[in-house]
């Protein structure tokens, strides 16, 4: 008995020191035993078809993954990598990848199954991209997949590489174009006992499958319709068709869509085109049509550039257009100056000063204007009651006459520009905003010079902080503080109520580096209890080798004692 117990310390002994590892893959489970033939179509295939029944590690842990760079990853496209790889297919055909999408392995598009028909050696992906495999044959509405990280459910992810039957309208594909791929070369053909029974075979590859339903002459769908009277249904949308189907022969039936009116969605402009979205009148269909910049600028209003051209700018596209100005050969004229008008823009072109001759009574030398009197005056002269003009010849002086203002108020002569000064009625009130304030004369409206905001005390949490002039608000009442000191605490926690009744929950004390209280409310930390408890480092150190070398005491010690009773 006590030799059993020896024994059994001593096994528990080497079992602490065994250590634990984790399931790692086998880079040899599965080989790859085909051998290429060229054929990369079919080649891929096959390698694929020799990593059927590979079951991955722990926490997706497979010799894919380890190839890739990527372990302990979702797999199912580095098993696609690998094929192409072992299948030796160039990269600029398949590219390697790690995702499920086909930009990633090197394809700008895809197909559908209603688009074309898919072959063997295809990629096929999930329509959501979370999954890829490889397409095996075609069967009617499904098809069979070599893929990897499926399960015997037929999951979307899973634990090993399977072959699965999915359905084509799951799925989207793409074709890589591989260079020893000559393409299909399908003849169409009938089964004797069935003339209905149409197929289609491959001349190149043998690949093979029905063009209709896999039925016996007696339940012949073709049979049935050419007899039936029909009763369809509404009409259902299939791309640019739609469809319709007879509820007694099953007979489909169809056509193109029928598009009229529509609804603008977006308008085109000049620059830009436009949509609009339109409904098939027989089953509803949603096409959206594109339409055509309509070149139609919208320009602004012509603007001067200069005295030769002028421009103007579409709205919406921002183009300019230039051209010269549009005027007519002969002179507008005032007693000043004379001009031509641009019949486009509306501006002066070439507006200047008539240029008189030394005799008072000579017409303008350019545009011919004659002064009514014959003199020729100068700029306005004035005086703080009237204004007049002399002639810049004879120096004649034209009557005087009294300066006009708008208003009692008004400081300029509309007349001459005479500047007079002029005491404004400004209201007790003032005005005010956030710059400042000002007064306002209550005759004309004039506003005296804005002069700033004194400010107040300083905004508190009871009272703002206001000009102490206009009583315009400079800054609200500060947010409120809680203020709960004196603080209530215990040796863990403290907390307290607000003199506004807020209620503090309580929370852990924030001790102080240097000082060793609390900062908030100053508490005292209670002395720390001894730590008697071996932490594991040190168990490790001196447990494990304590407890070999009392194992073996005890194996000495029963060896021992038995010779002793042996004697």
């Amino acid at each position: 008995m006590r030799r059993s117990i020896a024994f059994f310390l001593a096994f528990l002994l080497i079992l602490s020191f065994v250590p634990v590892t984790s399931h790692a893959a086998d880079p040899n489970a599965y080989p790859n035993t085909y051998t290429n033939t060229g054929d990369q179509r079919r080649d891929i295939i096959q390698v694929a078809l020799t990593q059927v029944g590979y079951t991955e590690g722990y926490n997706n842990d497979t010799k894919y993954g380890d190839w890739y760079g990527l372990p302990n990853q979702p797999w199912c496209a580095m098993f696609v990598s690998w094929c192409a790889n072992q299948a030796r297919i160039p990269t600029s055909v398949i590219k390697k990848a790690s995702i499920a999408n086909p930009y990633y392995f090197g394809f700008s598009s895809y197909f559908t199954a209603s688009q074309r028909r898919p072959q063997s050696g295809d990629l096929f992906f999930k329509s959501n991209f979370s999954h890829v495999g490889l397409v095996y044959y075609v069967d009617g509405d499904y098809f069979y997949t070599v893929e990897g990280n499926t399960n015997n459910s037929g999951g979307w992810e899973g634990v090993g590489a399977m072959i699965q039957r999915r359905r084509l309208v799951d799925c989207v594909f793409v074709s890589p174009n591989y260079t020893s791929d000559p393409g299909h070369g399908y003849v169409t053909g009938y089964e004797a006992s069935h003339p209905h029974k149409e197929y289609k075979s491959c001349s190149h590859c043998g690949d093979f499958y029905y063009t209709g339903n896999n039925v016996v002459l007696s339940d012949c769908a073709t049979c049935i319709k050419e007899n039936c009277t029909h009763s369809f249904g509404s009409w259902s949308a299939a791309g640019s068709v739609h469809y319709r189907t007879c509820s007694i022969c099953g007979k489909e039936e169809s056509k193109d869509h029928t598009y009229s009116g529509g609804t603008v969605t977006k308008y085109a402009t000049c620059g830009t085109v436009g949509y609009m979205d339109q409904n098939c009148t027989e089953c509803g269909q949603l096409r959206t049509v594109t339409l055509p910049p309509t070149n139609e600028h919208k320009y602004s209003e012509w603007e001067k550039v200069d005295e030769d051209v002028h421009m103007r700018t579409c709205s919406e596209c921002k183009q300019s257009d230039r051209a010269a100005h549009e005027v007519a050969d002969t002179y507008e004229t005032n007693s000043s100056d004379h001009w031509k008008t641009c019949s486009d823009c509306g501006e002066l072109i070439g507006q200047e000063g008539h240029s008189f001759g030394p005799v008072c009574g000579d017409p303008c030398t350019v545009c011919g204007y004659r002064p009514p009197d014959g003199h020729i005056y100068g700029d306005y002269l004035s005086d703080g009651e009237v204004h007049w003009r002399e002639c810049v010849n004879c120096y004649i002086k034209e009557p005087t006459s009294a300066h006009v203002f708008d208003s009692s108020c008004d400081e300029v002569c509309d007349i001459c520009g005479y500047e007079r000064v002029v005491e404004h009625a400004y209201a007790d009130e003032l005005i005010m905003d956030g710059n400042g304030h000002w007064k306002e004369c209550t005759l004309c409206g004039h506003t005296s010079q804005i002069q700033a905001h004194v400010a107040g005390p300083a905004a508190t949490e009871d009272n703002s902080q206001v000009c102490v002039e206009c009583g315009w608000e400079i800054m609200g009442r500060l947010p409120h503080v809680h203020r709960y000191k004196p603080y209530n605490l215990d040796a863990i926690t403290h907390w307290g109520t607000c003199e506004c009744g807020f209620y503090q929950a309580p929370e852990g004390h924030h001790w102080h580096m240097d000082t060793g209280y609390c900062a908030l409310c100053g508490a005292k930390p209670a002395p720390e209890a001894e730590d008697n408890n071996w932490t594991p480092v040190w168990i490790a150190i001196f447990g494990v080798p304590a407890a070999g070398l009392l194992t073996m005491f005890i194996v000495w010690r029963v060896k021992r004692r038995n010779r002793d009773w042996r004697k």
